[in-house]
């Protein structure tokens, strides 16, 4: 492991040891949501690859239309929401712990709703 990879991982060890002391006046446990939101979108950022070329494909019943609009619609939605969890996770000490930058919170488990980044226009 280079001295790179060891200096961050002994940076993210010591934020996560200092974040309660440092958090005393704070509602630490929402900021630990965010924590937790940013995890799960980072490491399941990829699902969004096979779910929007589902959806793609529930909405034009054509296959080769699928294969392409669904897979690009589906890569940019996984870099979306990647990034989206990197960002909370990273900033997760960092107010306001209760807005998202992704919708639905967990994609996986909510195949009901489309994601939907924040800004994106429509």
């Amino acid at each position: 492991m280079s001295k790179f990879g060891i200096a961050l991982v002994a940076v993210s060890l010591l934020m996560l040891l200092m974040s309660p002391t440092s958090f005393a006046g704070e509602k630490c446990g929402e900021c630990f949501n965010k924590l937790g939101n940013g995890l799960v979108n980072l490491l399941t950022g990829w699902v969004e690859i096979p779910k929007q070329i589902i959806a793609t494909y529930d909405d034009t019943k054509n296959v080769a239309e699928t294969a392409i609009v669904g897979t690009l619609k589906g890569f940019i939605h996984a870099i979306g929401r990647t990034s989206a969890g990197a960002v909370d996770t990273v900033f997760f000490f960092i107010p306001p712990y209760d807005q998202p930058l992704v919708e639905p919170l967990y994609h996986p488990f909510d195949s009901s709703k489309s994601s939907e980044i924040k800004g994106e226009s429509k």
